[in-house]
């Protein structure tokens, strides 16, 4: 009886440590607005709302960037904040027959970065 009772600790302690991975923790990252595809007219404002969550172990770094077709990047924020939920409110004029891409980056409590972006246009 007692060698199964160690077998059976034994067993959970090895699923307990193989469910702890902390390897695929990362940030989440959500666009509020604008949304992935959305075509703005040339010379109106695109405002950007992304909220950023923590993975269980705050967040460490946040990082948004707007790229443009040619890969410039008109917009470069980046923060150092540790937080458990983050926000970007920014704004970009969008030139007509522009395509943008919007990345967001963000570094999670265990060292783990995650990407996550969509692609705006002006017509």
């Amino acid at each position: 009886m007692k060698k199964q009772l160690i077998l059976v600790v034994s067993i959970l302690l090895v699923l307990m440590l193989l469910s702890c991975d902390d390897s695929k923790k990362v940030p989440r990252i959500y666009f509020n607005s604008p949304s992935d595809g959305q075509v703005f007219n040339g010379g109106s404002i695109a405002q950007i709302d992304v909220k950023i969550k923590d993975d269980g172990d705050a967040i460490l770094n946040e990082e948004l960037f707007v790229i443009t077709s040619n890969n410039d990047t008109i917009l470069n924020k980046k923060e150092s904040e540790f937080c458990f939920e983050y926000n970007f409110y920014e704004n970009f004029s969008v030139m007509p027959n522009e395509v943008y891409r919007i990345v967001v980056k963000s570094r999670g409590g265990h060292g783990n970065w995650t990407s996550k972006y969509i692609q705006v246009s002006g017509n």
